[in-house]
């Protein structure tokens, strides 16, 4: 019998060696790794609603949510707040609700003033808080092909409309040039991938567009 190695760190942004004495664990608080995190499962997440995976693609697209506006509360804080910090809330907690109160109140108001964000955000709300995603986590059952396709459509529209938030405020401290920061460009192509198998315009889900992009 062949043993696998140790497995590679989950997150590539180590602590800061001042705050951690084990330079081998990694800061899964860290908003680069959420954000990270939050493109690779929206692409997995849709890997798994093309082969038929439902139930196992809504879960990985719940964590898009949470891990992407986790990321976006921390940018919102200012440039040097990195990470969520020991004892904040947001650590311990799954739910979107929970996380739509610490962002800035023009991004909420955003998402409640658009029927699109508005509806997008209360689908994902509806299974991914503290108790409903153990719901999706432990579900021997299967969820229904158009359940997981508008789910995934929710998910992707409110990555679109992170990746508009998150490229304002980098242009806001510097990048004037109107070119897309390299995050912008991966999110953009990602999203398109997700738009080009699923027909989210068809329900209901219209594509979230930044103007300011090229």
């Amino acid at each position: 019998m062949t043993l696998l190695p140790m497995p590679l760190p989950p997150c590539y942004v180590p602590y800061p060696r001042e705050h951690n004495p084990d330079p081998g664990v990694s800061d899964t608080f860290h908003r680069k790794v959420l954000l990270d995190a939050a493109r690779q499962k929206l692409m997995d997440a849709l890997t798994l609603c093309q082969n038929g995976r439902y139930m196992a693609s809504m879960y990985l697209a719940g964590y898009v949510i949470e891990c992407g506006y986790k990321a976006l509360f921390c940018y919102q804080q200012g440039k040097d707040f990195e990470r969520i910090p020991e004892g904040h809330p947001l650590r311990k907690s799954h739910s979107v609700s929970n996380i739509l109160q610490f962002l800035k109140p023009a991004t909420q108001n955003e998402i409640n003033a658009s029927p699109t964000l508005k509806d997008a955000w209360t689908n994902v709300e509806h299974y991914w808080n503290d108790k409903r995603m153990f719901d999706l986590r432990y579900n021997p059952n299967e969820a229904e092909e158009s359940h997981a396709q508008i789910f995934l459509c929710s998910a992707l529209a409110l990555h679109e409309f992170l990746a508009s938030q998150i490229e304002e405020i980098i242009r806001s401290r510097g990048n004037q040039n109107r070119v897309p920061s390299e995050y912008t460009r991966t999110a953009r192509q990602i999203n398109a991938q997700v738009r080009r198998n699923v027909d989210c315009t068809a329900l209901q889900f219209p594509e979230v567009k930044y103007d300011g992009w090229k």
